[in-house]
């Protein structure tokens, strides 16, 4: 009777004691497992609406600035346009598509690979959008329109150029939205103090160019250019490219 007793005991025990070694190795490999705590630098970006936003792990990249707000404008005061390669839609306030007239969507052949244009019949130069096939090859020098779309990396933005070539562009030329499940970055214009040039990755003063990231195999991103105007004010331009969405 007491030997049964005390076996059972013992068994107890060893089942208790297995429990707690394999409780204790359990925890150890979910405690490796976790993801290690990255310190990012305390700068901030200012963003349009006065606000700043931080870095953030694990890139220790800037987080989205807030969406333009569209000061109570009625939609019925913005007309909607279609760009249909792209499987895309975006807005822009009734005065400015009088201004601007009738997108037209044209594919022009390079040498390899296509190049998409999206131009106004009126005043085309002033608002204008394009990107390139991945594949695109062409004889001639590349503009604002040709880029791909963007990446962020280690803190840095690049945009994508032909022969799959990244530029890197000055980080405190850009501001970052995250709109319609679109990523989009919009690259403020301006020039070399001394010479009076474009600065490197932009467009230049009084101009000023946003890249899109569409996820279209053929042609990823998007980019649109426009000049600055008493109608196409810096505010505005934030609005319709934070307008732009996949079409349902």
């Amino acid at each position: 009777m007491h030997r049964g007793f005390t076996t059972i005991v013992i068994l107890i025990g060893i089942l208790v004691l297995g429990g707690l070694i394999g409780g204790a190795f359990y925890l150890s490999g979910t405690l490796k497992k976790s993801p290690e705590q990255v310190a990012c630098t305390m700068d901030a970006k200012l963003c349009p609406d006065g606000s700043s936003v931080g870095r953030v792990g694990p890139n220790c990249e800037f987080t989205a600035c807030p969406l333009p707000r569209s000061d109570n404008q009625e939609a019925t005061e913005w007309t909607t346009y279609q760009i249909k390669t792209l499987n895309l839609q975006f807005k822009l306030p009734s005065s400015l598509s009088a201004k601007f007239g009738d997108p037209k969507e044209e594919k022009i052949p390079g040498d390899k690979g296509q190049a998409l244009i999206v131009s106004f019949s009126k005043n085309p130069q002033d608002f204008k959008m394009g990107t390139t096939s991945i594949d695109y090859k062409q004889g001639r020098g590349g503009g604002f329109i040709d880029r791909q779309g963007y990446k962020v990396e280690d803190g840095k933005y690049y945009d994508k150029f032909v022969f799959n070539s990244w530029e890197e562009i000055p980080s405190d030329l850009v501001i970052e939205y995250r709109s319609n499940g679109l990523d989009i970055l919009k690259i403020r214009g301006s020039n070399y103090p001394d010479s009076g040039m474009a600065l490197f990755g932009s467009l230049g003063k009084g101009s000023v160019g946003a890249l899109i990231n569409t996820g279209d195999l053929i042609f990823p991103g998007l980019a649109v250019q426009a000049e600055l105007s008493d109608e196409l004010t810096d505010k505005v331009f934030d609005q319709i490219i934070t307008s732009f969405e996949q079409l349902k």
